[in-house]
């Protein structure tokens, strides 16, 4: 089969940072399934993109298909013929297929016989299949938001201004809206304006290095970081890199080049953070530190392409950052000014949220759950008096000027509060918990560490969602508009990454006893849903199925440490053959109970596991005992008690379910052996009891029955 190299490129104005990636993946994604679906095989799918353009080059694609042998099923024969002349079932079908009554064959299915055609399909060319389908691919690539324009036919995230069909030499032409194909791309806006042709698909990358661009994004982030330290070590120093910057700038030029410029010694004074936010977030300048890291008064910065006249691109630069330095430098001193106390005295003015105070009585709830919480934790390693200053102020840089901004400097929510701390003369550790109690702002963030900061941030999002939820802006299934599902998360990774065996429970009734006027028995069953929901995805990232969490929910346990590692123990057993035994004698234990409507005996199970390990009364009386079977299993429960409470105290729950596995062959005897409802009054209620017992403890660990086992999955072959 001939093949050749196909190129796809579609030209647009300048695509925001943020959908360049994504939408590469896609193009490359989408053509790979279409290409499946037309049966054209190809190579390797190689993707460009910069601000102006999204391009894939696909390396050996088939020029033509195989041609295909299909079998079409029409109706049954049963219902094709009558009396042995065809029905207008059979005609239909032969009409429909463009052939005669005598072409159609009968065929044995697994459903009986049916009317069926055999038929060649000649494979089409390639250029045809692309032509037809191109226009319906472009336009559905996906963006964050889309704008209509041409006739007003098409969407996409810009206007498309060319675009480039070729496979091989030969021009793929079509129409999209006003646009026809072609074999021009767009030159560099500066450096070569003119578009240039393409003669073959093959050498795009080399065709456009040619006009200066280059076209593939990770080449360009490698010249970008070469060129940078090379501007950063030419003044004397070294560059502090930075990834999300460096991807930024990558999809953001054509042509890298970069250059170098100073600001004033001066403002060196500044927090080393507001230095480098001021140079980053608008500007995308790199900062410059010496060997021993501390900043240096200069930065890298990148234009697209060489220019004619570097002194005055560089004059010009650092006369803007100049400028916001100014800017941060007058926020910094009016904010040392005030102090923290006035800072915080700022927050009584700042509504929170209509009828829940301001942000002053936020910070106050805050501190006051936070020693609430820390009281729950005997012996958490912490400074109770820096715990207390750090609560008092860890929300009073929201009244600073600098935060206040509303721009680039709002970012350092919290470090700015760190740094007013510092040289208030405040503790590190005080200091340092107003920076963490934000911490984890997203999903692969760092995690408090200081005890303090790990209080205040539980503190934080605790009343924060209580407060939201409250107020009526719980999620829904496409809202969350003070991310509360983020918060949640965030809250539920402090727990289990810094092993806190606090109950959520607990929590929440903490957090809502902060607020006046609630309906707290309407809204703590609703936010214990919501976490629990939030827990089984983050299980579930771990491997852990539905069944299993909702198994280890059943056990009613709501510390969340505890909770994760009873759903990962319950998941390592599954597949297990005795703990397959143990899940079928779990649910006869519970039909049986409930055809009798037998209710638990216990308040609490785990006084039954005492009263077993320690020989005391459980309402089993050990003379009505008759058979071997029931015997056996009354002996290893006994037995088995013992073990579980251990197991139970050092939160072994993988020990304490492979001591119950054991119970399995045991409890299929006794079904097996005994007859649970005698005639004899005095046997049925002591097995009753007997049962009642078991399902007691078996509930403290887990909802056994909720536990699919293998053959019950529905994907699980019949």
């Amino acid at each position: 089969m001939d093949r050749s190299d196909f190129l796809l490129e579609i030209s647009c104005e300048e695509l925001p940072v943020s959908y360049c990636m994504p939408a590469l993946g896609q193009l490359a994604s989408d053509f790979r399934k279409w290409a499946k679906k037309a049966r054209l095989d190809h190579g390797e799918i190689e993707s460009f993109a910069t601000p102006r353009r999204l391009a894939i080059l696909v390396r050996d694609l088939e020029l033509a298909q195989e041609d295909l042998e299909e079998e079409l099923t029409g109706p049954p024969v049963a219902a094709a013929f009558r009396d042995g002349n065809p029905t207008p079932a059979a005609e239909g079908f032969a009409r429909g297929q463009g052939v005669s009554l005598e072409d159609l064959l009968r065929v044995e299915t697994p459903k009986g016989e049916y009317l069926a055609l055999h038929r060649k399909v000649p494979g089409r060319a390639a250029g045809e299949l692309l032509a037809e389908s191109l226009p319906a691919l472009i336009p559905a690539l996906r963006f964050p938001k889309t704008m209509i324009w041409g006739e007003g036919e098409i969407r996409f995230a810009r206007p498309i201004r060319a675009i480039l069909a070729l496979l091989g030499e030969e021009l793929i032409s079509f129409r999209l809206g006003s646009l026809e194909s072609g074999r021009l791309s767009p030159g560099h806006f500066r450096l070569s304006p003119e578009p240039f042709a393409h003669e073959s698909a093959s050498h795009y990358k080399e065709k456009l290095a040619g006009a200066g661009i280059m076209a593939d994004p990770e080449e360009r982030e490698s010249a970008i970081l070469r060129m940078a330290k090379q501007a950063a070590e030419g003044m004397g120093g070294r560059l502090l890199e930075d990834r999300e910057l460096l991807k930024t700038l990558s999809f953001l030029l054509e042509s890298p080049f970069a250059l170098a410029g100073k600001f004033s010694d001066d403002f060196l004074d500044l927090p080393r953070d507001v230095i480098v936010i001021a140079m980053k977030s608008h500007q995308r300048y790199f900062s410059v530190e010496n060997a021993e890291g501390e900043l240096l008064p200069g930065f890298v910065f990148l234009t697209n392409g060489e220019v004619k006249d570097p002194a005055s691109v560089i004059q010009g630069n650092e006369r803007v950052l100049q400028a916001r330095l100014e800017d941060a430098r007058f926020y910094w001193q009016e904010d040392l000014r005030l102090g923290m106390k006035g800072l915080q005295e700022r927050l009584e003015s700042v509504l929170w949220m209509e009828g829940f105070g301001s942000l002053a009585d936020r910070s106050s709830r805050i501190g006051t759950l936070s020693k609430q919480i820390m009281k729950l934790l005997p012996g958490f390693p912490l400074d109770e008096e820096a715990l207390d200053w750090a609560a008092r102020y860890c929300k009073a840089d929201l009244g600073s000027e600098m935060i206040r901004d509303g721009k680039e400097f709002t970012r350092l929510q919290g470090t700015m509060g760190m740094n007013y701390a510092l040289r208030e003369g405040a503790s590190e550790t005080a200091a340092l918990a107003i920076r963490e109690h934000y911490f984890p702002r997203f999903a692969t963030d760092r995690l408090p560490e200081g005890g303090e900061g790990i209080l205040l941030s539980l503190a934080d999002r605790l009343d924060s969602i209580c407060g939201f939820w409250a107020a009526g802006y719980a999620p829904t299934g496409s809202k969350d508009p003070y991310a509360l599902r983020r918060q949640a998360l965030a809250l539920l990774r402090i727990l289990v990454g810094r092993e806190l065996p606090l109950c959520l429970s607990d929590l929440l009734d903490l957090a809502l006893s902060g607020y006046e006027n609630l309906d707290r028995e309407a809204i703590h069953p609703e936010l214990l849903g919501f976490f629990q929901g939030r827990l089984e995805g983050l299980l579930e990232e771990e491997g852990v199925p539905g069944d299993i969490f909702r198994a280890a929910l059943l056990s009613g346990e709501t510390r969340i440490l505890d909770l994760r590692a009873r759903a990962l123990a319950l998941s390592e057993l599954r597949g297990d053959e005795a703990f397959e035994q143990l899940v079928i004698g779990a649910r006869r234990v519970n039909n049986l109970l409930s055809r009798e409507k037998i209710e638990s005996t216990s308040p609490d199970a785990w006084l039954q596991l005492e009263a077993w390990s320690e020989g005391k009364d459980t309402g089993v009386r050990e003379e009505l005992l008759k058979e071997e079977a029931e015997k056996a299993l009354y002996s290893s429960l006994q037995g088995t008690a013992g073990e579980l409470l251990i197991c139970s105290r050092d939160r072994d729950y993988a020990g304490a379910y492979r001591h119950l596995a054991a119970l399995g062959p045991r409890i299929d005897a006794f079904f097996d052996g005994v007859m649970v409802l005698s005639e004899e009054e005095a046997l049925r209620t002591n097995r009753l009891q007997f049962l009642s017992c078991l399902a007691d403890i078996f509930r403290y660990y887990a909802g056994f029955s909720e536990v699919v086992l293998e053959g019950e999955r529905e994907d699980s072959p019949s």
